[in-house]
């Protein structure tokens, strides 16, 4: 999938498309550079009676058993999502295992709550984040959709080969031999100096969460595309149209009934069984009572 020249670009658009509001350098989208509007051509590669087989039936993701899945969910900031990750974490027993990883998009905030609550957790940072950087990168310093094929793969396999320092020595070089901004005002997002500014800034920050050929070494996961598909299924009752959470508390209580549904481990009809003031609760109270 990482060398599927369609596959990759329609990646990189969908992520960026349900990213929301771009921040604070953050890359601009496909769309806004002068490439969006060539050919992006086939995969020359013809898949064999096996791959198309495999893609028939596809293996992945297994199928869940019972308490493979649970999840948690909040309005509350970075800080409680953490204590409440971190409970979760505990509860199911993390820190006993021999090895196992804490995955982010490469926020400083994951980190931070990666030192207070899962230091005993291998830091990474998923793969398809420094793709989606490597990849409009590219688009931003390259004449033609060859060319920038090609500088992506470049890219992306020394990345995943555990050679971002490499990478990022090659941006650097890039930057310096470009003609220096002496305008007036910050440059645009879409300019190539800008976009390698923050794709240098982003791979020097998180260089130490990138070795992947150890990671793979380890058995470790390097991306968190199941996690990105659960957001999604919480997303589906959360948000969209005819859904109005005005009231914060509202969109808290429907958060924590819709990761109680993903949950795999009966947790939403224990908590339905216990909760205070269900019918059949006061029913045997008042049978008990009787009997005294």
């Amino acid at each position: 999938m990482l060398l599927g020249r369609a596959q990759v670009d329609q990646m990189v658009r969908d992520i960026q498309a349900n990213h929301g509001t771009r921040q604070e350098n953050e890359l601009p989208q496909l769309a806004e550079l002068a490439l969006e509007k060539a050919t992006m051509p086939a995969s020359s590669a013809t898949p064999t009676a096996e791959e198309t087989t495999a893609a028939a039936e596809p293996t992945w993701p297994p199928k869940r058993t019972e308490n493979s899945r649970t999840c948690v969910a909040t309005m509350q900031d970075c800080h409680a999502f953490g204590k409440m990750v971190a409970a979760e974490a505990y509860g199911r027993n993390f820190h006993a295992a021999p090895r196992g990883a804490l995955l982010g998009d490469g926020g400083a905030w994951i980190w931070t709550q990666h030192k207070k609550w899962f230091a005993y957790l291998t830091p990474i940072a998923d793969f398809v984040h420094p793709l989606t950087y490597l990849y409009v990168t590219a688009t931003a310093v390259s004449a033609n959709v060859p060319d920038r094929w090609q500088q992506y793969v470049n890219w992306m396999t020394r990345c995943w080969q555990g050679g971002v320092t490499d990478v990022i020595a090659d941006l650097e070089v890039r930057l310096l031999q470009m003609e220096p901004h002496t305008g007036p005002g910050k440059l645009p997002a879409t300019d190539p100096r800008e976009v390698l500014r923050r794709t240098i800034g982003y791979l020097r920050n998180n260089q130490e969460h990138m070795n992947y050929a150890e990671y793979r070494k380890q058995g470790l996961p390097v991306t968190s595309s199941l996690v990105e598909s659960l957001i999604k299924e919480i997303n589906y009752r959360v948000k969209g149209t005819e859904k109005f959470w005005d009231n914060p508390e509202g969109a808290e209580a429907i958060l924590q009934l819709r990761a109680a549904v993903l949950s795999d481990d009966n947790r939403l009809p224990t908590m339905i069984m216990a909760r205070p003031g269900r019918a059949t609760r006061r029913h045997q109270e008042a049978e008990h009572r009787q009997a005294a």
